[in-house]
Formats: structure tokens, sequence, C-alpha cells
């Protein structure tokens, strides 16, 4: 085991590195394949590193800069995982042989291309990196949504939303055993988490619970929702994380109150913190990033400044909102009056 030290935006975090065997060499032995064939390639934390997307192409104004993160855990078990973050492409999953031939890497000359294979056989709807969910249109769906919040959503914000609209399309994506488990647009909305890998839907006329989350896989991992939006990691200029509990209150939040390089991440329950911790991993944090977090008024702020209060010193500044004339932000902008507190 080796410890060293990592400076992170004027932070001094210590980074403890576990090499196991060869599968730490096999996973060097690829990341250094992918770094020669890359314009730009930077390792931006201890398991994290930044390059150009070769789906989308990337920023043709700055060829020194990239919207895909790697993560490579240095274990004997995870596999390397990509993501891009430019809100057209959002290209996610895991660096396989069709990824290194994207790269113009040869498979079959790469070390460690034993560790690659071992990941080959993940189901086609787990790598899709783009789900197809439908077109938006002025359905049921939209109607709830007009209900709701009574807001005149253009085509470009609602294809923000991971609606899935065309829910026949959708299900033949997945394997028969699931299909059953999605709810008709005639019943209820559904929305996609933000790993793809689990539904949330809010029946129209819920006769027990109004909310149903489904995961399509095994997985005990936390379910998050994240709105598209375009974010640069690295720019000096501030980046604001907006957390809700609830999906319509974050969709809300994010017509009423979007700012320019910002993230939207909806907790789906009232651990706050969950948000948080999920931004850490995807190495969102430092003196230019701050967060807002919209909290429902059945949680005090006392509890909120409890839970987070761990995570403020890697952050600019932690502000919580409510709303003085509603539960929540999930309603129509005349009932929204912010009132606000810094943690």
């Amino acid at each position: 085991m080796i410890i060293t030290y990592k400076i992170y935006n004027l932070y001094i975090l210590p980074v403890i590195e576990v090499y196991i065997g060869d599968v730490n060499v096999d996973k060097i032995k690829i990341l250094d394949a992918i770094r020669e064939k890359s314009i730009f390639f930077k390792k931006v934390s201890p398991i994290r590193y930044r390059m150009r997307c070769p789906f989308c192409g990337d920023s043709q104004k700055d060829m020194n800069t990239g919207h895909m993160y790697l993560k490579c855990e240095m274990d004997p078990i995870s596999p390397i995982l990509y993501y891009c973050f430019k809100a057209n492409c959002q290209a996610k999953g895991v660096v396989d042989e069709e990824f290194l031939k994207l790269m113009d890497i040869d498979p079959n000359k790469v070390g460690g291309i034993d560790e690659v294979r071992r990941h080959n056989k993940l189901s086609s709807y787990r790598k899709s990196t783009n789900i197809d969910v439908g077109v938006p249109y002025k359905g049921k769906q939209y109607e709830y949504l007009q209900y709701r919040l009574n807001i005149p959503f253009d085509i470009d914000e609602l294809s923000k939303f991971k609606i899935i609209w065309d829910v026949d399309k959708f299900k033949s994506l997945l394997p028969n055993r699931l299909q059953h488990r999605i709810v008709s647009a005639e019943e209820g909305i559904s929305f996609l988490s933000t790993d793809q890998l689990s539904i949330m839907t809010r029946f129209y006329q819920p006769k027990t619970t109004p909310w149903l989350k489904q995961r399509l896989d095994n997985s005990e991992d936390k379910i998050l929702y994240t709105i598209k939006s375009d974010v640069d990691l690295f720019s000096e200029e501030p980046i604001t994380i907006f957390i809700a509990e609830g999906i319509i209150t974050l969709i809300s939040v994010y017509h009423n109150f979007k700012m320019e390089n910002s993230v939207y991440v909806a907790t789906l329950g009232a651990r706050y913190d969950d948000g948080i911790a999920f931004l850490i991993d995807k190495g969102i944090y430092g003196e230019n990033v701050n967060i807002h977090l919209y909290v429902d008024n059945n949680i005090t702020i006392s509890h909120v400044k409890s839970t987070v209060k761990k995570y403020r010193w890697l952050y600019n500044e932690i502000v919580v909102f409510q709303n003085m004339r509603a539960d929540d932000f999930g309603v129509p902008s005349s009932q929204i009056e912010r009132v606000s507190e810094v943690i």
C-alpha cells in the first residue's frame, strides 16, 4: 500500500493506492494505450481521467479539453467505466473491445486485454450509450407536467428530462422478463434514473402509493435522477449544483432557477447527502462549486445541516432553500416564494 497526497483546488487530500496483483498492471496498460491515442488525456483524481469523447467528437473550439471521464478502480472486479458529460452525447458504458477499436486501438495488441474481455458480455441494454425513450409529444405525460407545474415546456426542455415517451419502443429494448414492469403512458409518467437501470413512475391517479421505483437489475446501488445539462468541471467560473428530493420538484427548479454551468440531481428521498456523495464520486467539488439544496418543508433545516455539514469544507457554499407558499417546489411558479439559509 502506498499513501500519497494530491492537491485538488487548494485542498490536500490523502490518496491510498492499493496494488492488487496483475489486475492493476492490466488496467494501467489499457489506460496507457488510450492515453497514447488521445489528443487530450488528464488524470484528475486517483481513479478518474478526463479525455476527449470518441463518440461525439467533443469540443471543436478547444482541442485541449474534453468532456469524457474514465473511472478506473484498482481492484480485481470493477471494469473501467466511461461517461461523457456533454448534454447532447452522454455516452457511457464499459471500456471493452468495441471502445478500444473506436479509439483505433487493436484489442489483440494492447496489454491487459484479458481484463477488457472479462466485461465484454454485459447486456446490450446496459452498454447502450443513448437509450431511445421516444420523441416528446403533447400527450398525457405532457398534460400531467402542465397540471403540476403550469409551465409551457418546449421540446428542447422536455428532451432533457429522460421521460419514457414511447413506452412500447422502450419495452422492446428490454428482455421479455422485464417488459411487464413498464407502466403504460396512459397510467403514469415514467423517468429513467441516472444510470438508466431504474425506472421511476408517477401514477396520474394513484390507488396506493403515487410513485413506483423499479430496478432493471439486481444492484443495490442508490437510485438517483439527473436532468441532462452541460457542465465544464474545470471551468474557473462558478458551478452550481441543484439538489432536490423529488423529480417533479427538480424539474420545477430547473425551469424556474436554472443557471449556466450547473448540475441537477434528485435524491428520490430525504437523504440530500446522497446527492452530495454522488457529486464527490464524480469529482465535482472545489472552491468554485456551490450546492443549492431545495428541501421539502417536512424536513427541518437543522436536520439537513446535521447530514451535510461533513461536506461543507469541500464546497464554496451550501445553501438550503424552502418554499414558503407550498410543501415543496413542485408547484406552479405563482405558488413559489423562496427563503434560504446558508450552512
